[in-house]
């Protein structure tokens, strides 16, 4: 946004190492007031402001750091048309797209859905993308995880079709999907593991007990990027 936020944010980050290429717009810098309960449990009330409004990725400064990253982690707190256009550029130079799927409950286009290398839902956002199939139950979650899958491959199918000469095809082994589950920890369900069986890879990650939990804030985060390292190599 283009309110007092701007600058301080913009310093934040880069005394944390970031490098930033922000586009300013009209309007509030958007924001997330965490409240943390007693028990390191959180709630999150976000106010989009300005990551809502419609913007590109014109800059050929900004399509040249996407075409050369090792890898690229998309949310969902920003309109898709910014993450499908990061994606493609990102799928035509080979670097890996990752996508946690938190800040939207709407089903994923198949455009975006075919270039994304991992996604990373928990069992609410899972159901949505699924189109409402249950996740109540491990054979649940396995099943609703391999539609999605088989919808990104469609997809991918689909477009193959109608642009044969198509370059960014950089998901075309399948897609990855790692489910944050909370309390019961994580489950990762590679590309392929059509049946939903353990001998196809799937890796079952107990959650790690904490004598003392003081906040969960950004744990997800971190979980997401510490599971992706094998899809990077």
């Amino acid at each position: 946004g283009n309110d007092s936020y701007t600058q301080p944010l913009a310093e934040a980050l880069e005394s944390a190492g970031v490098t930033t290429v922000l586009q300013v717009v009209p309007g509030p810098t958007g924001s997330a007031t965490i409240l943390l309960q007693k028990n390191g449990e959180n709630s999150i009330v976000i106010v989009g402001g300005a990551n809502q409004q419609q913007f590109g990725l014109s800059s050929p400064a900004t399509k040249e750091l996407i075409a050369n990253a090792g890898a690229v982690l998309l949310q969902r707190e920003i309109p898709e048309v910014a993450n499908l256009q990061a994606a493609t550029i990102a799928s035509s130079a080979d670097a890996p797209v990752f996508l946690d799927t938190g800040g939207a409950g709407d089903p994923l286009s198949p455009e975006l859905l075919q270039r994304i290398t991992l996604i990373s839902p928990n069992e609410t956002e899972l159901q949505r993308l699924s189109v409402g199939m249950p996740t109540g139950s491990e054979q649940e979650l396995l099943a609703a995880a391999a539609a999605l899958q088989h919808a990104a491959q469609q997809a991918k199918q689909g477009r193959l079709k109608r642009q044969p000469g198509a370059t960014d095809t950089i998901s075309v082994a399948g897609l990855h999907v790692l489910l944050k589950l909370g309390t019961a920890g994580s489950m990762y369900v590679p590309a392929g593991a059509d049946d939903g069986t353990m001998a196809d890879g799937v890796v079952k990650q107990a959650a790690v007990p904490a004598t003392k939990l003081v906040d969960t804030t950004g744990t997800v985060s971190c979980t997401s990027w510490q599971h992706s390292g094998p899809c990077v190599t």
